[in-house]
């Protein structure tokens, strides 16, 4: 057992009374069925039992080892293992336990002696007496079998038909049941010979049996009902076993020891409580001889709990009456803030203490540095200190001493560096900027350079440095952690001025000389020039300089007290200009383009490139020959691969002789006499051109038919004998030279004519259209267009003026409708065209265009004389996709409406029927008309009489 050390020990001892109260033994005499109800089959009944001992035994004996269905709480232990024997014993083994002979002699009170050799710790005797000589019957056997489900199961063991002392067929049964932990012995009545047997259960340290034990006779009688059977109930209850408690008063919390007298159950637990009858599941001492401190005078009570059966102990052990002696608290103290250097330490309190001490460990308790006062840390480190006062126990005039736990506190001292050692100089040089350094700092140290004594600057913490200027320079130590010295070393210098490099500009220019010019030097300086980056000549100072050669050139400055700058370098390269290419050859064909060919370079640092003027600078085009298409000037220039210099431009002029290709249409009108096209181009003198081939589109779009030629001394005009009046006509003029080479078609631009049509008569008159007049693919814009009309188709005169920018008109006079009148249109160009030719005819000069000649004649007759047809309007025309036929019939009438091509030719028949009088509106779409722009022809027959409508579709 651990000793204690005690100024003041109360014991208090409990008798250990083990088995007096650890189960209720009831016995229920009143017949009424199975303890529990799970199990309610007559007695003899043995379907699904299962036998566990061998039948016809002549000596007592014990089953094999068996494993119950369930953990079974015993007295003190929780076993589920057993072993019955024949004469009414069931042995629970416990650990350390062993296998044993079972108790064959007379049955005797419980507890037995220790002599009695039970080979296990705890047996239960159920109806226990001598096992009988002679035998047993062939079902004569003991069997068990599990009642209930879940948590709420009963283990029966059955004695069936056994011979106890000298009687025959006794029948008896033990249950353990599973929820109540509860133990019950079950008389079934059936035996047929009474014998006296003991109840109970037995552990090694003592038993408890039903009273009569061990007379107890089984019933006899010979009813195998379950409504007579009889049974003792052993019910479990806490043990009042408790432990000894030893009480101790200290300093602070006064504790209380469990000590224990003898063996503990495993499922005993003890809870300090404020009263000896209070119930609370905490305070637990842990089960061993850790102290419970209490922290209050007074009385407390330790209780047993067993956890198993969940209940109380009836009685509680007293502790004695504590007293409680508060342990000063650990007194705490200040650090000084600042970061370097020494700090103090002040004592902040001593709460509840007679004194305070500094200590120098964490486990001592020294009176001998009183900390009442403030004290320096000169190094880091852990500083402790504790309080001290007089404590006394209960009615005791002795004090003791109490000490308060340790305070503490971690102090962190960061030393102040050394001055560093004086810098010295390192740099020869007696003019400019000298070398100043110090020594190499101490570990975790570092010296930075400072403009005065005090400074703080951590810029630089170079071990040398350029001083450039006269003055006092500082060094002064910094550790790591921020700490600078006290103060700093210095060294005085005189710098003698070190001049600026010169300034100068280099010519920007790429090739030929170069020149350096100086800018103005600074008061008390020069510029020289050197032959080296170190030359000190004095002799030579021109500017600007004229550098003719690729080389290094040097400019250094010189202060009036003879101190030198470093030299300015000047890498200077110099690229020569080439000369000019020679001429270039010229191929000697008289007709076509020409072949002009270079000579090679006269260097493989030089290449010639072809120019578009004698100032041009491209590299594009160094092609040996290129190829001339017309009269012009070459140019020729050379261009260094180093350097890219040009050289001078060589001019070649050179004659082609190809088709002239400035010609074109510049108009294409009408003679109104012959109603030929005429074609007129622009006629240029002195470009080698013989004649001009003029061609017409044929049947094929884009595709020209050569039509006639003119010499060049001809009049610039064509007359078109094959004309057509039913569409517009494209033309293109192209020029052939005395080489008889002709100008390519493609390049010749096109000139459609004006075409003018009739789209159809109404009641307001005779409706004109027309399509532009186009140059290339670009309608013409003219300014007017001018109508002209008359009876007679080579006498017309104007009747209207509209603008250039409409293609529709409606002649409304009265005659239009029913005389016959031609019509043209005139447009007008900004500017005339004027051939000229030693002929004068058909020589202009030309300034409009005319267009064809159309009448407004229409075939069949006119609406007034359809007998039988008031109205007839055909809209809107002329039209894109959709169109509409209306007319009015004002008496049943054979109608026959027809589609014809301008030609005449049939394209579809719409209407071929008897109608009765009414309004009638014919819609028709774009598929009608074979999906085609152009004039077509609506022909309406109305009983045997006909008229005809033009009609013109424009596609959008």
């Amino acid at each position: 057992m651990k000793k204690y050390l005690l100024l003041l020990i109360c014991i208090v001892l409990f008798q250990n009374n083990v088995f007096s109260a650890t189960y209720n033994v009831i016995y229920y005499s009143s017949p009424g069925g199975n303890p529990g109800g799970l199990n309610t089959e007559t007695d003899d009944y043995l379907v699904g039992w299962t036998g566990v001992s061998t039948a016809s035994q002549a000596t007592n004996g014990l089953t094999n080892e068996i494993t119950l269905p369930f953990s079974f709480y015993i007295i003190s232990q929780v076993s589920n293992k057993i072993q019955i024997s024949y004469n009414g014993l069931v042995y629970f083994k416990n650990e350390g336990g062993v296998t044993g002979s079972a108790l064959g002699a007379d049955n005797i009170a419980l507890p037995t002696p220790a002599s009695s050799g039970h080979p296990w710790g705890i047996f239960i005797a159920c109806f226990w007496d001598k096992f009988a000589s002679g035998g047993l019957g062939s079902n004569d056997r003991i069997y068990t079998k599990t009642f209930g489900t879940g948590n709420n199961r009963q283990f029966w063991i059955k004695w069936y038909d056994y011979k106890l002392n000298t009687s025959t067929n006794n029948y008896f049964a033990c249950v353990l049941d599973e929820a109540t932990k509860k133990v019950y012995m079950v008389d079934y009545g059936m035996s047929t010979y009474a014998t006296t047997t003991t109840v109970g259960i037995q552990a090694f340290f003592g038993g408890i049996q039903s009273s009569s034990s061990p007379n107890i006779s089984l019933t006899i009688g010979a009813n195998n009902a379950v409504s007579n059977n009889r049974y003792y109930a052993f019910t479990p209850i806490v043990t009042d076993v408790l432990p000894i408690v030893t009480t101790v008063v200290d300093c602070g919390p006064s504790s209380l020891r469990v000590e224990y007298q003898d063996l503990l159950y495993d499922h005993i637990e003890y809870y300090w409580q404020g009263t000896d009858s209070t119930e609370r599941l905490f305070d637990d001492p842990n089960v061993g001889y850790d102290p419970y401190y209490t922290y209050a005078d007074g009385f407390y009570y330790l209780r047993a709990y067993d956890n198993v059966l969940k209940q109380w102990s009836n009685s509680a052990t007293k502790s004695e009456n504590l007293i409680y002696n508060p342990i000063p608290p650990a007194p705490s103290f200040s650090i000084s803030p600042n970061l370097c250097g020494n700090k103090t330490l002040t004592l902040l309190n001593k709460y509840g203490a007679d004194s305070v001490y500094w200590q120098p460990s964490s486990s001592s308790k020294l009176k001998i540095y009183d900390a009442n006062y403030t004290t320096s840390a000169p190094t880091s480190g852990t500083y402790y200190i504790r309080s001290f006062k007089y404590g006394y126990p209960l009615d005791a005039m002795v004090g003791f001493e109490c000490w308060s736990p340790m305070g503490s506190a971690t102090v962190t001292v960061n030393p102040i560096p050394s001055t560093p050692p004086a810098p010295n100089i390192t740099s020869a040089n007696s003019c400019g900027a000298k070398t100043i350094e110090v020594a190499s700092p101490p570990a975790n140290t570092l010296y930075y350079w400072q403009t005065n004594n005090t400074g703080t600057s951590i810029t630089n913490s170079s071990l040398s440095q350029l001083a450039e200027s006269t003055g006092t320079y500082y060094s002064r130590a910094r550790t790591n952690l921020g700490c600078w010295s006290a103060n700093s070393s210095s060294i005085s210098l005189s710098i003698l001025t070190m001049p600026a490099k010169p300034t100068a500009l280099i010519s920007q220019n790429n090739c030929g000389n170069k020149t350096i010019t100086m800018d103005s030097p600074p008061a008390n300086t020069a510029f020289y020039w050197q032959t080296s980056n170190t030359g000190t000549s004095t002799s030579t100072v021109t500017n600007p300089r004229t550098v003719s050669a690729t080389g290094f050139y040097y400019l250094r400055t010189r202060h009036t007290n003879a101190c030198w700058s470093d030299a300015v370098e000047f890498d200077v390269a110099i690229y020569n200009y080439p000369s000019a290419p020679p001429l270039p050859s010229i191929s000697a064909n008289v007709c076509g383009d020409k072949t002009i060919t270079k000579a090679n370079p006269s260097s493989s640092n030089e290449e010639y490139y072809w120019q578009i003027d004698s100032a041009g600078e491209s590299i594009s085009n160094y092609n040996t020959s290129v190829l001339a298409t017309k009269s012009g000037t070459l140019f020729l220039r050379s261009q260094t691969k180093v350097g890219g210099c040009w050289s001078n431009t060589t001019k070649l002029n050179v004659s082609v002789k190809n088709p002239y290709t400035n010609d074109p249409i510049c108009i294409v009108t009408a003679d109104m006499k012959t109603g030929q096209n005429l074609i007129v181009w622009s006629r240029s003198q002195n470009k080698n051109t013989k004649a001009y081939n003029i061609y017409k589109q044929g049947n094929i779009a884009n595709q020209y038919v050569l039509i006639g030629q003119k010499v060049f001394a001809d009049t610039s005009v064509f007359a078109d004998v094959a004309t057509s009046s039913q569409h517009a006509e494209y033309y293109k003029v192209t020029t052939v030279d005395s080489c008889d080479q002709e100008q390519n078609i493609n390049s010749a631009t096109s000139h459609k004519t004006l075409f003018l049509q009739q789209s159809s008569i109404t009641a307001q008159g005779v409706n004109l259209i027309w399509f532009d007049y186009l140059v290339g693919t670009q309608p013409y814009a003219f300014n007017s267009y001018i109508l002209y009309r008359g009876t007679d188709s080579l006498t017309l005169s104007a009747f209207d003026t509209i603008a250039g920018n409409l293609n529709q008109y409606t002649d409304t006079s009265a005659m239009a409708k029913n005389t016959l009148f031609f019509y043209r249109i005139v447009c007008l160009f900004s500017s005339p065209c004027s051939p000229l030719s030693l002929l004068k005819t058909n020589s202009g000069p030309f300034s409009q265009s005319i267009s064809n000649l159309e009448d407004n004649r229409l075939k069949g007759s006119s609406i007034s004389e359809l007998k039988g047809l008031n109205e007839l309007n055909i809209f809107p025309n002329p039209f894109s996709t959709t169109l509409n036929i209306q007319y009015d019939l004002i008496e049943e009438s054979e109608v026959i409406i027809t589609i014809s091509d301008i030609t005449g030719s049939l394209i579809r028949e719409i209407i071929h029927e008897k109608q009765a009088p009414s309004l009638y509106t014919i819609p028709l779409d774009a598929s009608s008309f074979s999906g085609k722009d152009g004039v077509y022809l609506i022909n309406v027959i109305v009983n045997g009489q006909g008229t005809t409508k033009k009609l013109i579709r424009i596609h959008n």
